[in-house]
């Protein structure tokens, strides 16, 4: 019974640390999705795992506390993927397109060659539909 205190107390201190991602609407070159936001390592470590498929209009933007060289891969994805590397002032460093989902490990790791403080992840194709490419500026406003 005292374990179970203890992960129910350690759950209540923690409890935004696991809680569910909020969202946020980024317009990229004139289309709007709605993102779920991933500040924090659980929400980022899972992003879009195990979810079966998404919209055109969903996407999930990871937040990090400083521009570093951030990397990706798409384990236990079951779709493809265009994820854009965002700079602090909310312009596309670099472009992965189609990324697909990893069947066979080792999975392979895109590693952008700019830093960036925001990575986000929209279906695959979005990046063809709205022309964008790197320099460009996305706009979103988080809470």
């Amino acid at each position: 019974m005292k374990r179970l205190s203890a992960a129910i107390f350690f759950l209540a201190i923690c409890g935004n640390v696991f809680s569910a991602p909020s969202s946020v609407d980024v317009r990229v070159n004139g289309r709007v999705v709605t993102a779920l936001i991933a500040s924090t390592p659980a929400q980022q470590a899972k992003g879009f795992m195990f979810k079966p498929k998404i919209s055109e209009d969903e996407a999930m933007i990871f937040v990090y506390p400083v521009e570093d060289v951030y990397s990706f891969w798409m384990k236990n994805t079951k779709f493809a993927l265009d994820i854009i590397w965002l700079d602090s002032k909310q312009k596309a460093v670099y472009i992965k397109e189609n990324f697909t989902p990893c069947v066979k490990e080792p999975c392979m790791v895109e590693t952008p060659k700019a830093k960036a403080r925001y990575v986000l992840e929209v279906k695959a194709g979005t990046v063809k539909k709205t022309s964008l490419k790197v320099g460009d500026r996305v706009y979103f406003n988080l809470p």
